[in-house]
């Protein structure tokens, strides 16, 4: 009966023991993380520390480009109209414009007479 409570007595220290091995091991292990995440953490702060020094005047340039774009639309599209404008002259005072006026006209209300 003795033999059989000191083999018991082994066994579970030889448990525990190996269970003491694997708690220590995985004490290093998140140990090594925590090391990691904190150096991350760190790292993260100081990027985004200055972050918005360098977005603000990113967004003001981005507000400025499309205020000028806008600008330029319009510039665009006025000068689209004068160059229309200017054709539409230069084909009246060349007379073509008022010829093709009188062939639309003359095939759309042609008036067919009844035979």
């Amino acid at each position: 009966m003795l033999v059989f409570a000191i083999v018991c007595n082994l066994l579970i220290t030889l448990i525990n023991s190996l269970v003491a091995l694997k708690i220590w091991k995985l004490r290093r292990v998140l140990a090594k993380v925590t090391e990691i995440l904190d150096l991350l953490e760190r790292t993260a702060y100081y990027l985004l520390y200055f972050a918005p020094i360098v977005i603000t005047p990113g967004q003001k340039n981005a507000h400025n480009l499309k205020q000028k774009y806008r600008q330029l639309q319009y510039q665009l599209r006025l000068l689209k109209q004068i160059l229309r404008l200017l054709t539409l002259i230069r084909s009246i005072w060349q007379g073509k414009y008022l010829q093709s006026i009188k062939k639309l006209t003359t095939k759309e209300f042609r008036i067919s007479r009844p035979e």
